[in-house]
């Protein structure tokens, strides 16, 4: 037998039909015989003997009926309570009339939108919800700290931090890997998707939705929340003649396993999928300083494109980062959609910070100190990103290039053909 504090409920019970209203109907009943029925029908009290006539005894002994000729009371409360159902009632026939009427017409507005104002919309909606969560968090934040201003008081609850990254499996949020492999693969997953979510505001904030030229384009930004914060932006846009589904599969080939190609920008780290990797790049600024960048990428196909995206990890548990090098914090995408004659158009977007030091060993390097050092002047260390930068999209684009040209020719020659290598497609 289970015990008796054990209380279980049935999550498909229903009520019949007429049980709800059945003390609503019989309260009417009640009211309406008092109210609204004729005065004949109403019991009241016999008539006066006026002529004088001994009644007979039966009557004379039978007690007064004073009590059956009383009218009854109304209750007050009772009476409230049904205009205040019958109200309710009405409103909510007038509410859902209502709510059909604005459905129609949001029906409506919807198949009208532009493939602009549907991205607007979305946009819209993602930064209510960023506001909302946004406002969540600070909640908290100061729920925590006044938390800690109390700590003495020891009988004081905790509060429960729902959203803050104080558990490893709410690590993903600051952008670090763990070591147990299904936390570290939710947080992958979690990372991804995260940047799935922020792929159309990229877009629009590029400036790459409706971009068709070539085009390579690298600025520094001043942050919006941080003030002592500067973000970097490459933007690039490029034609190739080629099938966008095969420029795909050798762009995945190229990073997925970049020593085939002996291309030395990128090396693999680890594989969580067919679809998932995560990939390494160590870089130089300036020649003097060597900075290093960690980041999952995944591939995503959609009908008439294919989407790349990248996000950088900032620590691992697994495979820490080496302590000598600066450390690159990214978010990028790569996209490529067919193009009428054939081809394919790539685009790139990427946001990044300044390298970060992981100690203050680089605060006393000379490169910092000294006057004569090109990074002693201010200004100099962020041209050395901008050249960096550019000389990487140029670097990647080099890799690419000869990949295609490495396929093309491998195909051509499968099938004995000669012709140039710019008329050649592999199908996919």
């Amino acid at each position: 037998m289970p015990p008796a504090t054990t209380i279980m409920y049935d999550q498909f019970a229903t009520l019949p039909i007429d049980d709800p209203l059945a003390d609503v109907d019989a309260l009417m009943m009640e009211e309406f015989s008092t109210m609204f029925l004729p005065q004949a029908m109403k019991p009241t009290t016999p008539p006066s003997n006026a002529s004088g006539t001994p009644s007979s005894c039966s009557e004379a002994d039978s007690p007064p009926k004073a009590d059956m000729a009383k009218p009854k009371k109304i209750n007050e409360s009772r009476k409230r309570q049904r205009e205040e159902l019958e109200f309710l009632r009405v409103r909510v026939e007038e509410l859902e009339k209502h709510l059909g009427v604005l459905q129609q017409v949001k029906a409506i507005e919807t198949e009208s939108e532009t493939p602009w104002q549907k991205l607007a919309h979305q946009m819209r909606i993602d930064k209510q919800n960023a506001v909302l969560e946004n406002e969540k968090l600070k909640q908290e934040l100061e729920e925590q700290i006044e938390f800690g201003k109390t700590l003495q008081a020891i009988l004081r609850k905790r509060p429960k931090l729902s959203s803050l990254p104080t558990l490893d499996s709410d690590q993903w949020k600051l952008y670090r890997l763990v070591k147990e492999p299904m936390t570290r693969a939710h947080a992958v997953y979690e990372i991804l998707q995260q940047q799935l979510a922020a792929f159309p505001g990229a877009m629009v904030e590029s400036g790459l939705v409706d971009t068709e030229a070539d085009m390579l384009l690298t600025r520094p930004k001043l942050s919006r929340y941080l003030d002592d914060q500067l973000i970097t932006e490459t933007i690039w846009c490029h034609n190739f003649p080629y099938d966008y589904r095969f420029v795909t599969r050798c762009m995945w080939a190229l990073m997925a396993n970049p020593s085939q190609y002996e291309y030395t920008g990128f090396s693999l780290l680890e594989t969580f999928d067919d679809d998932t990797k995560y990939i390494c790049t160590i870089g130089k600024l300036d020649n003097l300083l060597t900075s290093q960048c960690r980041f999952l990428m995944r591939r995503l196909s959609e009908p008439g494109r294919e989407i790349f995206l990248i996000r950088s990890i900032l620590e691992d548990e697994l495979m820490p980062h080496d302590k000598t090098a600066l450390i690159n914090n990214k978010s990028a995408w790569f996209v490529l959609e067919p193009t009428p004659g054939g081809g394919c158009r790539l685009k790139f977007y990427q946001k990044a910070t300044l390298p970060m030091m992981q100690s203050q060993l680089f605060l006393q390097h000379p490169k910092f100190k000294k006057p004569g050092s090109p990074y002693y002047r201010v200004g100099n260390i962020t041209d050395a990103i901008m050249t960096s930068l550019r000389e990487m999209v140029k670097g990647f684009k080099g890799a690419l290039v000869h990949v295609l040209q490495t396929q093309i020719s491998a195909y051509a020659a499968s099938l004995g053909q000669i012709e140039p290598l710019d008329n050649l497609t592999p199908s996919c």
